[in-house]
């Protein structure tokens, strides 16, 4: 006997899709919320020689860098109309005026450097960095904070 209130095969099937769906929704939200500033900061660091990266990381993130920022161009045309709004909304005696029309080109160019420069990055941090040690070049070994045995405390006396 099947009725409105009885469960039928096909309830189970689109519950564990509707439930595959809620889990990626939720997903897409965690990520949403979290910062841009981290993926903006490691992409930095993947164009930087001073972080440690060999050129086999460095020019592809760097050759990614520039194609995404050349892909991005078309979308700073079709924008700007919106960015001159933007632009015209904010403090127009802000000097940098250019981030705001080339706002699609520098995230294109972020999401090229990731797309060609992570992939090689991970490949070298599994069989080089990893291994020796290597984490850091020696910009971050300079911004670490000093040992224990440093001058620099509070009881130094000064």
């Amino acid at each position: 006997m099947s009725g409105p209130g009885l469960a039928s095969p096909k309830v189970g099937r689109t519950g564990a899709a509707g439930a595959l769906r809620a889990g990626l929704a939720a997903a897409v939200l965690l990520l949403s919320l979290s910062s841009c500033s981290v993926l903006v900061n490691y992409t930095d660091r993947l164009v930087d020689p001073g972080t440690g990266r060999t050129p086999v990381v460095t020019w592809p993130a760097r050759f990614g860098w520039g194609l995404g920022f050349v892909a991005g161009l078309p979308l700073d045309l079709v924008g700007a109309p919106v960015s001159y709004a933007v632009y015209k909304a904010g403090d127009s005696q802000d000097p940098g005026y250019l981030f705001y029309f080339l706002f699609p080109s520098l995230v294109t160019s972020q999401v090229g450097t990731l797309i060609l420069g992570a992939p090689f990055d991970f490949l070298e941090f599994v069989t080089y960095r990893w291994w020796s040690g290597g984490e850091g070049g020696e910009e971050e070994k300079k911004a670490s904070p000093p040992s224990k045995g440093g001058a620099a405390g509070k009881g130094a006396g000064n």
